[in-house]
């Protein structure tokens, strides 16, 4: 009698060892599907994410924008018109603000240093009070004239440093 309960304690162990055995090959499939559903998800967020980036981006770069624009008197629009061509000049948006206030103050007839702008904004042909107008007018009067250091010192007195640029 002893013999029937080893045979039978055996037994039982033996149908343990295998569910414990599919219970972990089921697990194992859940793992790799899980791990396969991350890898889709992360897949299919990446462009949503690059799209958020993006906006935010756009979005701080709209404050940037209107931030300048109200310390330099010119439109949003024309700030970025202004970037996009600082760019294409290999000059940074920084170079642009710098020089912009510079311009902005030498437009009111002195400039960062003292000096009095109004007799050569006057010999440029500028008249017009708005930042932005008179820059195209100064860069129209610019193209006009032969590259040189006479050319060179104006931009300097115009827009400082950033006036070599």
């Amino acid at each position: 009698m002893a013999a029937n309960k080893v045979q039978l304690i055996i037994e039982a162990l033996d149908r343990t060892k295998l569910a414990f055995k599919d219970i972990g090959n089921n697990l194992e499939k859940l793992r790799s599907s899980a791990m396969a559903f991350t890898a889709n998800l992360a897949i299919m967020a990446a462009p949503f994410i690059a799209v958020a980036a993006a906006i935010k981006q756009t979005a701080n770069a709209g404050e940037e924008y209107l931030k300048v624009s109200k310390q330099m008197g010119v439109s949003v629009e024309n700030i970025s018109t202004l970037k996009y061509a600082a760019e294409q000049s290999e000059a940074s948006f920084e170079d642009l603000t710098a020089g912009m206030k510079f311009f902005s103050k030498a437009l009111y007839g002195v400039n960062d240093e003292g000096k009095d702008t109004t007799f050569l904004l006057k010999q440029l042909g500028v008249t017009a009070k708005d930042p932005y107008q008179a820059l195209l007018q100064t860069a129209d009067a610019f193209s006009k004239m032969e590259n040189g250091s006479g050319k060179a010192a104006i931009a300097m007195h115009l827009f400082g440093r950033g006036g070599l640029a």
